[in-house]
């Protein structure tokens, strides 16, 4: 049995080089991977009209559950904040992957996530999901410069045990990239034009023994984009705190930062979840600029517009309640859409910029 530790192992934010390029082998699925594990594709979009789109394919294993069960999880969020969502799961016999485990697809209907480097260095994934049961339907193209390159923290792993088996890897697959193409919602046609990210992260964790809450940020303009996930750890793991972020400014990684923070100096006792729900809060992030410049950023903002509040093992779709549904867990899941100002400063210089962030506070267990 692995033996817990005081803290993750993985790269420290003191760490000169934890910045570092990522290739395909550090976002390709391997389901050769044994005993209970979950990895995904997450595509994360907003569109120039206000409106989001969410994508994510997702395989998971839980060894005398599901084995290699392929899925994936559609939702769009339109200008009012009207969401419209839907999760497939398949049968393990229906999915296939690329030789080089970047690409997947699913199911007779032809869902696919298609990866491509092309001639350029330029990279595209190509997301298309025409289920005949979903609401909703989507052929869209994510397209990432070849000025801009994937991003990694170190190895991309992180360990929650001294023999290294209990882990978790995160992989920035597309920083910032521009997207375009259509959803069908219904009988309705919708152009999708905007701005988004990819990720890739797997974890063979029990979330309730290592995780107390996530809290993550999103934000994408036509000029930035500035990303921060955060993980806190239970008291017995005296609370230890790891995060990634990073800056994009014109299609380019300035920063990649390890050194970030959440405040939130407002909250309440919500009677619906048994936990307090943030009110307001304060992201930081601190670093250095690829060219070695001091690095700042910052966003203080209310919460004004809660777009979800989910029971997870409740009533949240299979594709995010699969691994942690065998385990003694009470997690909520809180989601807002707000207009912030974002403070970015290099070397003493400050700049503002104006958007929307995607933020949200996962509580995974009651701190004990």
């Amino acid at each position: 049995m692995a033996q817990h530790i005081k803290g993750p192992v993985g790269p420290s934010k003191t760490d000169p080089d934890f910045r570092r390029e990522a290739q395909v082998d550090h976002f390709a699925f391997k389901p050769g991977v044994d005993g209970a594990y979950m990895e995904s594709n997450s595509f994360i979009s907003y569109g120039k009209d206000g409106t989001i789109l969410f994508l994510q394919c997702v395989l998971a294993n839980i060894m005398g559950v599901y084995t290699h069960q392929p899925g994936f999880h559609i939702k769009f969020i339109d200008r009012e904040g009207k969401m419209t969502l839907h999760t497939e799961k398949f049968s393990n016999t229906e999915f296939k992957l690329s030789d080089d485990g970047a690409s997947m697809s699913m199911n007779k209907d032809n869902n696919t996530f298609l990866y491509k480097k092309n001639e350029d260095g330029s990279k595209t994934y190509h997301v298309r999901i025409q289920h005949a049961g979903s609401p909703l339907k989507c052929d869209v193209t994510f397209f990432q410069p070849a000025v801009q390159e994937p991003l990694m923290f170190g190895d991309s792993l992180v360990y929650f045990s001294e023999d290294k088996k209990s882990l978790f890897r995160m992989t920035y697959t597309m920083p910032r990239a521009t997207v375009s193409g259509t959803v069908l919602k219904g009988k309705e046609t919708i152009n999708f034009e905007g701005w988004g990210f990819v990720s890739h992260f797997g974890h063979n964790i029990t979330p309730h023994q290592y995780s107390l809450k996530w809290q993550l940020f999103k934000l994408h303009t036509p000029e930035i984009s500035l990303v921060m996930a955060l993980l806190t750890c239970p008291k017995t793991m005296n609370y230890y705190q790891i995060s990634h972020g990073y800056y994009v400014e014109g299609d380019v990684l300035q920063a990649a930062t390890m050194d970030n923070s959440v405040e939130v100096p407002e909250s309440s006792y919500d009677r619906d979840t048994g936990y307090n729900q943030p009110h307001a809060s304060k992201w930081t992030w601190k670093g250095k600029t690829k060219d070695g410049r001091d690095f700042v950023a910052e966003v203080s903002a209310p919460h004004k517009r809660l777009l979800d509040k989910v029971d997870v093992l409740g009533t949240l779709p299979w594709v995010i309640r699969i691994v942690i549904k065998a385990f003694l867990a009470r997690p909520y899941h809180y989601q807002w859409l707000d207009k912030v100002t974002v403070k970015i400063t290099i070397d003493g210089v400050t700049k503002e910029y104006d958007g929307e962030a995607l933020h949200e506070t996962t509580f995974v267990n009651p701190d004990s």
